[in-house]
């Protein structure tokens, strides 16, 4: 034996299947409280659970006229914000997931650009700084450091002693060291 409420609840769904705004208000208003109540505490929040209700009858009167037999008004209207809640959340778990994901990525490569950029401001010291040797250092630097030559090729090359390439050699990083010290330094702390 049905519930008089039940059987209103029947009479009013057939009334909003076949277009009647004012049976529509009528659900809307009776059940709407409780709706969101019930999702809010799924979700914890008052905005998201009345978006879902309002979200769920929206969709309640978009597709009135291929509503189902419905026996049980409430059970049908819980399941539906329900189902509803359950898709939210998962679609928040994603866009949270995706958030992280795209955090990383923008880390990683703000850091990665951070280092490519003081490695290319660096590079250029140390060249500035190369430029500036007397020419005869600065050729026996850049042929030992840039081209991998030992003392005794860079010593053939240029008809000077091997004593005379780790002359320069050392003349010429102690001068760099001296110049580019304090800039490294300050540039790495």
């Amino acid at each position: 034996m049905q519930t008089n409420e039940s059987h209103v609840d029947e009479e009013l769904i057939d009334q909003i299947r076949n277009g009647d705004h004012q049976a529509f208000e009528i659900v809307y208003h009776r059940y709407k409280v409780l709706l969101v109540s019930h999702a809010y505490q799924k979700l914890g929040s008052y905005d998201g659970a009345k978006e879902i209700v309002q979200d769920v009858f929206s969709q309640i009167w978009i597709k009135h006229a291929d509503l189902p037999a419905i026996k049980n008004l409430s059970a049908w209207l819980y399941v539906l914000v329900r189902n509803k809640v359950l898709k939210y959340i998962a679609h928040q778990n994603v866009l949270d997931r995706y958030a992280e994901s795209f955090r990383q990525f923008t880390d990683n490569v703000s850091h990665y650009t951070e280092y490519q950029i003081r490695e290319r401001e660096m590079q250029q010291l140390i060249d500035g700084e190369i430029e500036k040797l007397p020419p005869k250092m600065k050729n026996v630097l850049l042929m030992s450091r840039m081209h991998g030559l030992s003392h005794s090729e860079i010593a053939e090359s240029l008809g000077i002693s091997e004593n005379t390439v780790k002359n320069h050699i050392k003349a010429a990083l102690k001068t760099l060291r001296t110049k580019l010290g304090m800039v490294l330094f300050v540039g790495f702390f």
